[in-house]
Parts: structure tokens; sequence; C-alpha cells
């Protein structure tokens, strides 16, 4: 009994913490993912949130988000690439809106929105397909 709970007391000592935590300054923090295509490549367009625009009292004059824009075969190679792109780590989990191109949507959507369903870096959203624009 006594070495069970020296075992317990050992495993909540050297079991806590964060250590999958990331600081928010050190974040990109993505809100809204455009998909289109560019010949037979993915083209993804993504809105980041610019810090220093939205810091109070700071900055008025800048933009609130910042635009990426990559190619890739797939968007899995795109999202890699603008990765590599950005200082920060890319953070998808407050992504609020995901435009798909009339061109994608009459390829099939299926995967895209499978794509973004299943990854677990996105939260699930919630979908509404707008009419295109006359």
């Amino acid at each position: 009994m006594r070495v069970l709970f020296i075992v317990v007391i050992m495993f909540s000592l050297l079991l806590t913490g964060c250590w999958g935590s990331s600081e928010i300054d050190t974040l990109a923090i993505n809100v809204a993912i455009g998909l289109d295509k560019a010949g037979d490549k993915c083209k993804v367009s993504s809105q980041i949130i610019n810090p220093r625009a939205i810091a109070v009292g700071e900055n008025a004059n800048e933009s609130p988000v910042i635009l990426f824009e990559k190619e890739g075969v797939d968007i899995d190679e795109a999202m890699l690439k603008m990765t590599s792109k950005s200082s920060r780590k890319l953070f998808n989990l407050h992504l609020r809106m995901l435009v798909i191109s009339e061109e994608v949507a009459r390829r099939g959507i299926k995967n895209v929105v499978e794509y973004f369903l299943r990854n677990n870096e996105y939260r699930g959203m919630e979908a509404i397909f707008l009419p295109p624009m006359q």
C-alpha cells in the first residue's frame, strides 16, 4: 500500500505541466481561408490576425489582418509552404470562414469539406453555403 502511494505521488509530480502549450505571441492566428485553382495546382489564401494593429492605441494605420497566399499540389502542401513563409506557427483553431471558389466547387467540395472536418488542426466548422453572386 505504501509503494502504491509513493508511485501515485511520483506520477502526480512528474506528469504535470503544460509542455504542449504555446504562448500567444508565438502564434499566427488564422481566421479565414480561401481556396482556388491555379492551373492544376491548389491556391490557398489565409487571413492572419495582425497583433500590432489590434493592440490598444498602437499602429492605427495598419491593417488588422495579413494575407498569405501559396500554391501547392494539394491543401496540405500549400499550408506547409505558408507556414514556412510565416515567422510564427499557424494556429488554425480560430478559423471562422472558409471561402471556396466556384471553380473548386464545380469540381466537388466533398474532399475539401472532409479535409477540414477530419483534420485535428481545425475545430468543427459550421457550414454556410451561399449562392454565387450575379
